[in-house]
């Protein structure tokens, strides 16, 4: 019983932390006498700061806010900063700021202090990417405990290491609670070790696929429509897990689902076909779920299709910061390591709590589960409207 109200504690949490992780991007091109920077931040992160899309010359206000968190500097003198601009970026969601420095000449190594959203968001990072004038490329995470950047070559005793990019994978997985929720009902009523494993495996290839290709260039998701996915992703795996018991006969599930589905059409959150053939697709799902015959590894394919999605929440938008082919390899590498490892690290502590569970009543697991889809339906309706 108290393995059972830690496990609610921690399921309420998520609700009021989903969100606590973000990340923003930035590339850097550094000259002589000028420094210029393009950054790619959410619009639901800047409400963290207090700027919110429904205020007057909001564009304005966001490049006037960044302009005043980043320090610029050549050796003892700061860098005089221009008129930067704000506007809204390609993908759904995002809002791109562009800024400019100007520098004294031969003032010393430009220095960087970074500084955006950390005032309202003390977890948040930043995925820089730094060209200096000599033509090395560095890359770097801004967070409030590493804020500052200076202009080095590197050398052979500080070469470039993927173990920042480990550790920012694995803080990803910990504290991305839409991912753990995803887990959860995931393993939730699995009676074997053989199927967790089964189902963790296909999502782990599934995640790593498309992060490989999101980080490759070779799809650019929609960054907006895939954060709604994973949140119905959730969703659709904690009613699979109510409709799949036999002896529920209710269709409430069902019901929940297309009132999702029909909202998410309404607010033009994804497509319209999309949203139709998700549709048909959980309806057939379902149905098949409770047939005598169904296939033994149903739920294993479908937790692969709902991992690409997680794949391209991961590191969707990372395809677009242009990291050199070769860092971005070494860089990405460390980060899919870090959240491999953060994940087992969760499924080390999860199974064995759910097992407990399972073996002292096995209705009591219907509690997680339900508070879980509770979180995702506020995800949900949270994405949507700032999408």
């Amino acid at each position: 019983m108290r393995a059972w109200g830690m496990l609610c504690l921690l399921l309420l949490a998520a609700g009021a932390q989903a969100h606590q992780r973000s990340t923003s991007y930035s590339d850097w091109q550094i000259a002589e006498n000028s420094v210029q920077a393009s950054l790619r931040i959410m619009q639901i992160d800047l409400t963290q700061v207090q700027l919110h899309p429904q205020q007057e010359e909001y564009l304005q206000r966001v490049a006037e806010y960044v302009a005043t968190h980043i320090v610029v500097s050549n050796g003892q003198q700061s860098c005089k900063a221009g008129n930067g601009n704000a506007q809204s970026a390609a993908e759904s969601g995002w809002i791109r700021v562009r800024l400019r420095w100007y520098c004294a000449p031969y003032g010393g190594p430009v220095q960087v202090r970074y500084g955006v959203l950390f005032d309202g968001a003390p977890n948040h990072v930043n995925l820089a990417v730094l060209r200096s004038a000599n033509g090395q490329t560095h890359s770097r995470v801004f967070t409030v405990q590493r804020d500052t950047w200076a202009d080095a070559p590197a050398t052979a005793e500080h070469p470039q290491k993927v173990s920042g990019f480990f550790l920012l994978g694995m803080e990803h997985i910990l504290t991305g609670w839409d991912h753990l929720c995803f887990l959860l009902v995931l393993v939730l009523f699995a009676t074997a070790m053989r199927e967790v494993i089964w189902l963790v495996t296909g999502f782990t290839l599934a995640h790593s696929l498309t992060l490989a290709l999101a980080v490759g260039g070779y799809v650019i998701p929609d960054t907006a429509a895939v954060e709604w996915l994973v949140a119905l992703s959730i969703v659709a795996l904690a009613v699979e897990n109510t409709w799949r018991e036999t002896q529920y006969r209710g269709h409430w599930p069902l019901i929940l689902l297309a009132l999702l589905l029909g909202g998410s059409a309404l607010m033009r959150v994804v497509p319209l076909p999309a949203v139709v053939g998700m549709g048909v697709f959980l309806a057939g799902y379902l149905h098949l779920v409770r047939t005598p015959d169904a296939p033994r590894n149903l739920r294993a394919t479908v937790t692969f299709a709902f991992g690409l999605f997680h794949g391209f929440g991961f590191a969707g938008a990372l395809s677009v910061v242009q990291i050199p082919a070769g860092q971005m390899v070494q860089s990405l590498l460390g980060f899919n390591l870090g959240v491999e490892a953060g994940q087992l690290l969760v499924l080390l502590v999860m199974v064995p709590i759910l097992r407990l569970l399972r073996n002292q009543r096995r209705e009591m697991l219907h509690v997680p589960n339900a508070l879980v889809s509770m979180a995702a339906c506020y995800w949900l309706a949270q994405r949507a409207l700032v999408s």
